[in-house]
């Protein structure tokens, strides 16, 4: 049995695959958990009762008032629980609409989330050059040159959302400026990426110990980006330089340019 292959679903961020043979839903972090759920099941819908802090199936002893704050009531029609295979990613998206409306409490995992959970990290364009996004190492790492660009290295943007930097596109290397820099940097542009809620919301998930899809559906899983990118020419940084000449006649400095 592959994995990978079979339909998955969401449940507070955790996530099972659904076989049809066995009539179970298996936990994609431990296979060995494999919860039945044929006994639970109606004339169109399974109803299930789950316990989340136990990541299984709530039987009779565990439904006292007290434990009702850790148990969850899911609603799963029954052709999803028969599916062989993952359904088309547009049906999957009136699949979760539904669910999501109807108070069902899952979310069926389309391709994307599907491929990450395989392992499969995202991508980003910057500027025609390919970056994987490995927000565990904190670093979008050159497809060809296979160096790092920091997250350290990086700007936040006033609002916090996004991550800025200056980006030497013949090098695929950071541009650093001095507050005094009297020329601007050739083949160089001001980069914005998302932050890495965007950019990876299952490394961000195991990064606050939280179930793979925690964030899921309301952040979907992306696999390619595209960075926002301005020429730097074009840049609050114009300005600066025409200031700083201005200064410059009177004390003399250098251009103020640093890589890396």
């Amino acid at each position: 049995m592959n994995i990978h292959e079979l339909p998955k679903i969401a449940i507070d961020g955790a996530v099972f695959a659904i076989d049809a043979k066995t009539k179970a839903l298996i936990d994609q972090d431990n296979h060995a958990n494999a919860m039945n759920i044929e006994k639970y099941r109606g004339s169109h819908e399974y109803f299930i009762l789950y316990d989340k802090e136990r990541r299984t199936l709530a039987e009779g002893h565990d439904r006292m008032p007290g434990d009702y704050d850790r148990l969850i009531r899911i609603r799963l029609p029954i052709h999803l629980g028969q599916l062989h295979a993952m359904p088309t990613d547009e049906e999957i998206k009136q699949i979760n609409e539904k669910a999501q409306a109807n108070g069902m409490n899952f979310a069926m995992v389309d391709s994307a989330l599907n491929e990450r959970l395989s392992g499969r990290l995202p991508k980003i364009d910057v500027h025609g050059d390919q970056f994987t996004v490995d927000w565990r190492l904190k670093e979008l790492r050159s497809d060809t040159t296979f160096a790092p660009l920091r997250f350290n290295d990086f700007d936040v943007s006033p609002d916090g959302d996004k991550y800025l930097f200056l980006y030497h596109k013949p090098s695929q290397s950071l541009v650093f400026l001095d507050s005094d820099i009297t020329e601007l940097p050739k083949d160089t542009f001001l980069v914005e990426v998302d932050n890495e809620l965007v950019l990876d919301p299952v490394a961000t998930a195991r990064e606050y110990m939280l179930d793979d899809a925690a964030f899921y559906p309301n952040r979907p899983f992306i696999l390619q980006h595209t960075a926002k990118v301005t020429p730097i020419e074009e840049t609050y940084l114009v300005e600066l330089v025409e200031q700083n000449r201005t200064q410059r006649d009177t004390d003399g400095r250098d251009e103020g340019i640093r890589q890396r």
